[in-house]
């Protein structure tokens, strides 16, 4: 189901709809995280997941 998340998160950026991609990378990491916490054997999915999530995050304004 992360997958299809984070699958959703690139589509996202191809639209250039960072901000909603940045949500949708949050849901699929709370879902690797109740999955993998303690068999971290995916951890390339997520390495992944992190890096797209950090590109799409680098174009929103920062919140204080």
């Amino acid at each position: 189901m992360a997958k299809t998340f984070v699958a959703e998160g690139d589509a996202l950026v191809l639209l250039n709809q960072n901000e909603e991609a940045v949500d949708t990378y949050a849901t699929a990491e709370n879902i690797y995280w109740n999955n993998y916490k303690e068999n971290m054997k995916n951890v390339y999915e997520i390495s992944n997941m992190y890096f797209a999530a950090a590109k799409a995050s680098c174009t929103l304004p920062k919140k204080f």
